[in-house]
């Protein structure tokens, strides 16, 4: 992974370059093309960190760095981000907050994981369905629960959710 990450420092300066050196030079097809370039490589480091992180996972050096965060605000990003995938497929998004959602935690992990759960929300829910999430802050904790009205999980998969690289494909 760190071999992989070498090459995608460089192509990610050369893009900055191109985009605020020249942007107004460009058409709005070039402009077009170059967003497509950056959002690509952007997911390439994103995957090589995934893969970063799964080797350290398997080697238990997984670190964690907790900071001041607000729950809420990280929930309501990942749905904005979710918004548009959902509004094509016709489903629609609850979102609740519940007591104070400041707190100490790993706030790039939550993200992670709020993401995949909204992903997976929108991804298994049908056409004019519906995604309720909802974020709690209480005494002594936070939560995040994600509720949808799509296909489910078999429970004898359920085990595979905590399997590094597998999915569950069945459904009922």
């Amino acid at each position: 992974a760190h071999e992989l990450r070498t090459p995608l420092t460089p192509l990610r300066a050369q893009l900055f370059v191109l985009r605020n050196k020249r942007s107004s030079q460009y058409s709005e097809d070039e402009k077009h093309s170059l967003d497509i370039v950056d959002r690509n490589v952007e997911r390439l480091m994103v995957l090589v960190e995934d893969l970063l992180q799964a080797s350290r996972y398997q080697s238990g050096k997984l670190g964690f760095e907790p900071t001041p965060g607000d729950l809420h605000a990280v929930v309501r990003e990942a749905v904005e981000s979710f918004k548009p995938a959902a509004t094509e497929r016709e489903i629609s998004f609850e979102l609740v907050a519940d007591g104070d959602g400041h707190g100490t935690f790993d706030v790039k992990r939550i993200s992670q994981v709020v993401y995949n759960l909204l992903s997976n929300a929108v991804k298994f829910t049908k056409p004019k369905g519906k995604i309720m999430v909802r974020s709690t802050g209480f005494l002594g904790g936070l939560r995040v629960q994600v509720t949808d009205n799509g296909i489910g999980i078999k429970k004898d998969d359920l085990m595979k959710l905590f399997q590094p690289f597998s999915q569950v494909h069945d459904t009922f």
